[in-house]
Formats: structure tokens, sequence, C-alpha cells
């Protein structure tokens, strides 16, 4: 299913609570049930939804509420997408195996 398609069905805001998304009481459930319909035509399709419908929520979940208001409606319209990469050489696909930290000091100290 093409993108901007799955964006007219309103496939991208099923992760998003009201009033970017439909509110579901098991968000993480039916992003996981529309990823593996979407995994039965095409599993390259299924990794873009995967990372976009569950990385990017639990993402702006933590972003500031001006951040959020700007960027969820275009991820929901399909308007904008986001990526991400690791950058360990060890960690593959494993997000919990990096040990990169950052902290805040006087300025900022990233260490791993």
């Amino acid at each position: 299913m093409p993108l901007p398609r799955s964006a007219a069905e309103g496939l991208f805001a099923v992760p998003f609570a009201e009033p970017f998304g439909p509110g579901l009481e098991y968000p993480m459930l039916g992003t996981c049930t529309v990823t593996e319909e979407i995994a039965y035509h095409s599993s390259s399709m299924a990794g873009v939804y995967d990372g976009h419908r569950i990385l990017v929520p639990q993402t702006l979940h933590h972003a500031a509420p001006e951040r959020r208001e700007r960027l969820i409606p275009e991820l929901t319209s399909g308007q904008t997408s986001f990526s991400f990469a690791t950058t360990e050489p060890d960690t593959s696909s494993d997000l919990t195996a990096e040990r990169m930290a950052a902290r805040q000091l006087i300025g900022r100290e990233v260490t791993g």
C-alpha cells in the first residue's frame, strides 16, 4: 500500500491519542496489528510503518508540546517521515545494546 494511501486510510494516526489520532485504548496493539497486516503484503513496508509508528510516537511523547502539535499532524498526514540510525558497530538493530550516553553539564557531554 503506497504511503499516501496509507495516510489517507488513517493508518498513520493509529498510535496517536486524540486529537491527532483515534485515541485507541490499546494503541500499541492497534499499531502491531496494522504492521502485521502490512507485512502480509510487504515486509519492507511493514518495517517502514513499524519504525514510524512505534519509535516516533515514543520519542514525541517526551517532546515539548509545541513540537508535538507541529509534527504529529505532519506525520499522520504522511507529509513528514522520520528515520533513525544506530551508530555503534556492535548494536545492529538492538537499540538496547547501545552504550552511548549523554548528560547535560555546563555544556553537553556524550560518552560511549
